[in-house]
């Protein structure tokens, strides 16, 4: 949750994929819906973090059922980390519909994560001080209403 002074609108949940580039050597499997918890163990990783994977809902999640990657890059941000795959043996998880606009430009594909792991919460995140203010508050009203069509 965030710090008292932020108050915040969920706007969607979404389901986290597992991505990788199309010249890597699981993008077969990947294509054919068939990687492994092994396979998925099996080659490096690139995290979105900003405190070493602690702060996360995949790190958490792994951490709890003691399965262990080998992270080799903790990025600020999931576009960063999409990029970074391109070329590389490097695995990714992310948001589905985040990555969806992304795949073909990088060359990406997306499979399913071999465990199960909670949704990605989109929210709308503001400062209290602004909550009266109109013209935000409209933005905040376009913005929920939007996000159910662009998401």
């Amino acid at each position: 949750a965030p710090p008292p002074q932020f108050r915040f609108v969920e706007l969607l949940r979404d389901r986290y994929v597992g991505v990788l580039h199309q010249d890597h050597p699981l993008a077969e499997k990947a294509l054919a819906g068939s990687v492994t918890l092994e396979d998925y163990r099996h080659y490096p990783h690139v995290e979105v973090s900003f405190n070493q994977g602690k702060d996360n809902t995949l790190g958490r999640t792994l951490d709890a059922m003691n399965i262990r990657r080998d992270v080799r890059a903790h990025l600020p941000n999931f576009v960063s980390g999409l990029v970074s795959l391109v070329g590389t043996d490097f695995l990714m998880a992310i948001p589905e519909r985040l990555g969806a606009s992304f795949m073909k430009t990088f060359g990406l594909i997306p499979f399913g994560l071999p465990f199960p792991l909670e949704s990605h919460t989109y929210i709308l995140l503001w400062h209290k001080r602004t909550e009266r203010d109109p013209a935000l508050a409209w933005l905040r009203r376009l913005i929920v209403v939007a996000s159910r069509f662009i998401l």
